[in-house]
């Protein structure tokens, strides 16, 4: 097993994307990678609890779920308009993370970057 330092937004993105797929019956593995992430985080996040009931935390977590469910549906359909969404949601959920790390931990900056999005 690999242990990397990453963003605490990076962290809760990913734990929110586990129960997604816990909630979709993804797989055993999926329901016990999210168990192990979240009593990670819970025993270093002192406020974990409250994150996970925060408007930031359902934001992210619905951003997460609507590109799941977009997603499901583009493989039965697929059209050019739906890259178009993808991006724009996956700049959305960008934005959502970068919410989190500002309300709940504002001395630590978000590091990851998203190109071509200044214009």
């Amino acid at each position: 097993m690999i242990k990397i330092e990453v963003d605490e937004s990076y962290a809760y993105d990913a734990l929110s994307i586990l129960a997604i797929k816990v909630k979709k019956n993804y797989t055993l593995a999926t329901s016990s990678n999210y168990i192990k992430l979240n009593d990670s985080m819970s025993k270093q996040v002192e406020n974990h609890d409250n994150i996970l009931e925060s408007n930031e935390y359902l934001d992210l977590s619905n951003t997460n779920q609507e590109i799941f469910d977009y997603l499901d549906k583009m493989k039965i359909n697929p059209t050019i308009e739906d890259g178009v969404w993808v991006d724009t949601m996956n700049y959305q959920r960008f934005i959502r993370k970068k919410a989190l790390q500002e309300k709940f931990f504002p001395d630590s900056k978000i590091t990851e970057q998203k190109l071509g999005y200044d214009k």
